[in-house]
């Protein structure tokens, strides 16, 4: 066998597309040749401590990627791979989703690795955070060669003095380290103060940098978008140069007309959070009492004390309390959408702190809800017609004028949204979480499925402000849309976390498998 099929075969092993009559060839291979489980062992070591990403279809590729997360010695690797090789078939037939606890089983694995036989050039180009990105062959990024982003998000350290956030759906290259070709998604770039001539080439024109933090989208070869947040850039096309100062935006469209608008920082996303370190405090409600009308909480986010719940129910005709019903981990509690909810005494994570808030969910397929769902909120309305200084997860509801938003994963911050983009109404377990952080330009929001990165759609999210303190707030309430009385959910929910900090991709994922997670190194 040529060391090209050997490649092909272990690509597709790592994807988790391997066809099941390769997967004993392959097998065959790693026993047979020294020298080519020698290099299979290498890979996967690299690999293993590289780990960023996000949860691979399959049960299959769920199980490869545990052997290579959790064996220490590369030999050893290399037999765990084996064996799981020779048990590909029966692994492709177990892959189900069928019960809550399949549900569990079956993302008891986090993870998708850089593609990487080679470290950083000279040129001082270096990755200092990703999530979500899937493969990606950095030697290649690194060598100035054109990559892609299928979805994710990567911050690239340029030079000590500059940086850039590239989100995708993405292609670009890095020739050198002033130097970015942008042929398609967004970056966010910045520089230190008093420095300049970073330079951004989209297939419409440059973006020279004159000192600034600025962000551009390609969404075509004809169209795109600068915005300007601190500082100057100059814009060069077929037109001529267009000078832009801080809060300017310019909109290029297909016949080349350039538009100049108010800058949105909100649109784009400044950094990757790099995760809770020692000093993070959270609380947690596991939802597993399993009888009475209240719920106990742990942790050491204060007033933990007061963070346990009690089951509230309406007055109206047809309301009932929360149930008990058998959860991810455990028990669950169950509502009706008819009136009830849990309220708790914690007052919630205040102010514009960073926050995560994790949970999974069940929600009944098949029937179309007219209201949004909400999950988790608190905080306090401050205006007559929307939720003012508060915070809520929740999922969407059926609109005529955005029908794309229906079952889809919903942050609401003092009247302001983004919504994810996968259908969570599907009679299924999910995990949800949202992530928001302090960036250079503004708030940073993640919203993560099942342990995947959403791509998000932006209504806007220019601050956050939650207030706990004042007479008016609310406690944290789960269940129950705190300010529009008839908005309840109607689901399962279970293991609720509260944290006081932004959460990795990998603690999110920690929390997903039930598992204590480790601080980010």
């Amino acid at each position: 066998m040529d060391n090209a099929e050997r490649e092909r075969w272990i690509a597709a092993w790592f994807d988790g597309e391997l066809p099941e009559a390769d997967a004993a060839g392959l097998a065959a291979e790693l026993d047979r040749d020294e020298e080519f489980r020698a290099l299979v062992a290498k890979e996967l070591v690299v690999r293993r401590n590289l780990a960023q990403g996000q949860v691979p279809e399959g049960d299959f590729s769920r199980q490869v990627v545990e052997t290579i997360r959790r064996v220490e010695e590369p030999d050893a690797l290399v037999d765990n791979v084996v064996t799981r090789l020779k048990f590909h078939r029966k692994r492709q037939r177990l892959a189900t989703w069928g019960t809550a606890g399949l549900a569990a089983a079956a993302l008891l694995v986090a993870g998708f690795l850089f593609m990487i036989r080679s470290n950083p050039s000279d040129t001082g180009i270096r990755v200092v955070a990703a999530e979500s990105i899937g493969t990606l062959k950095l030697e290649r990024l690194y060598g100035g060669e054109r990559v892609r982003l299928k979805n994710g998000l990567m911050e690239i350290e340029l030079t000590s003095k500059s940086r850039v956030v590239i989100e995708g759906p993405a292609a670009f290259a890095i020739p050198s380290p002033d130097f970015v070709k942008l042929t398609r998604g967004r970056c966010f770039a910045e520089m230190e103060k008093g420095e300049s001539g970073l330079r951004i080439e989209t297939p419409s024109g440059d973006v020279l940098d004159l000192g600034t933090k600025f962000a551009v989208d390609v969404r075509s070869p004809e169209t795109m978008e600068v915005h300007v947040f601190d500082g100057e850039v100059e814009f060069t096309a077929r037109g001529g140069r267009t000078r832009l100062e801080q809060g300017r935006a310019m909109v290029l469209d297909a016949s080349g007309a350039q538009d100049i608008r108010e800058a949105r920082p909100e649109r784009f996303i400044s950094s990757v959070p790099r995760g809770a370190g020692s000093d993070a405090t959270f609380v947690h409600w596991p939802f597993d009492d399993g009888k009475g009308r209240s719920v106990s909480a742990e942790g050491n986010l204060e007033p933990v004390t007061e963070a346990s719940g009690t089951f509230m129910s309406g007055s109206g005709e047809g309301s009932v309390e929360p149930e008990w019903v058998d959860g991810v981990f455990g028990k669950a509690i169950e509502f009706s959408g008819t009136g009830e909810w849990v309220s708790t005494g914690h007052p919630g994570v205040a102010g514009h702190d960073d926050r995560t808030v994790a949970c999974w969910i069940r929600l009944p397929a098949g029937e179309v809800e007219s209201n949004e769902t909400p999950l988790v909120s608190w905080g306090l309305k401050t205006m007559e017609s929307g939720p003012g200084k508060s915070w809520m997860l929740a999922v969407g509801r059926k609109a005529k004028s955005k029908p794309e938003i229906y079952g889809r994963l919903r942050l609401c911050v003092g009247g302001q949204s983004i919504f994810g983009t996968t259908n969570l109404r599907d009679g299924r377990w999910h995990h949800v979480a949202a992530v928001t952080t302090q960036g250079a330009s503004g708030p940073v929001a993640l919203l993560y499925v099942d342990g995947q990165l959403e791509n998000v759609i932006r209504d806007t999210l220019e601050f956050i402000e939650t207030e706990t303190d004042a007479s008016e707030s609310k406690p944290v309430h789960f269940g129950h849309q705190l300010f529009r009385y008839q908005r309840f959910m109607r689901g399962t929910l279970d293991e609720v976390y509260l944290f006081d900090a932004a959460l990795s991709g990998d603690q999110v994922r920690a929390l997903m498998r039930g598992e204590a997670f480790s601080e980010p190194e």
